[in-house]
């Protein structure tokens, strides 16, 4: 499994194309780049830019392979997401199949359990219009993992919840708060110190 660990290259913005490979491998995790090639409907003569989009994909650490074995028997990849690639695909793809991707990845990639639960106790329009602004933090999540991102997620949370009326609001964040308890600690210390400046 390969990653780059370059700022230069994380944080780039992905082409077309690398967007789609990675938005189907968030939804059908463990497929090859032929597998991948027909779930896009890319033309069977442009196999050499799947194979490109594949390879810039995994150098800037939004994919990683394994070695699997086709049923003709031959070695082949299997392509799927780390959490950096669930998360660009979560927050990026305005037509993404949520619980899919959730569901593929509860079991191998930390968060995506936690975000299950969130949408269950959320709901499908509120967790929509939460996900959909938290882009911004791929970054801090490619760079430090999405632990060091949540305090920040929470706080962009909180904010879209100003949008909801208060007894739904204090429901979902009683329930973000129970399957984040840390950043109920980082919350208590921020204000904490705000407190003590005001």
């Amino acid at each position: 499994m390969s990653r780059k660990v370059s700022d230069d290259i994380i944080f780039k913005e992905l082409g077309s194309l690398q967007e789609k490979v990675l938005f189907y491998l968030a939804e059908n995790p463990d497929n090859h780049k032929q597998g991948i090639q027909q779930g896009i409907a890319h033309p069977t003569d442009q196999y050499g830019s799947i194979s490109k989009a594949v390879g810039a994909l995994e150098k800037f650490g939004h994919i990683d392979s394994k070695e699997g074995i086709s049923q003709k028997k031959v070695p082949i990849k299997l392509y799927r997401c780390p959490e950096s690639g669930v998360f660009y695909a979560l927050t990026k793809n305005q037509s993404a199949n949520v619980l899919r991707i959730l569901d593929a990845y509860k079991s191998r990639v930390k968060f995506c359990d936690s975000l299950r639960h969130l949408y269950d106790a959320w709901g499908h329009e509120h967790f929509i219009m939460y996900l959909r602004d938290v882009g911004y933090a791929l970054p801090i999540i490619q760079k430090n993992g999405i632990e060091a991102a949540m305090p920040i997620l929470l706080m962009k949370i909180l904010e879209e919840m100003k949008k909801i009326d208060k007894k739904t609001r204090t429901k979902n964040a009683k329930a973000a708060l129970g399957l984040f308890p840390e950043s109920k600690k980082w919350l208590t210390e921020w204000k904490n110190n705000l407190d003590e400046l005001i």
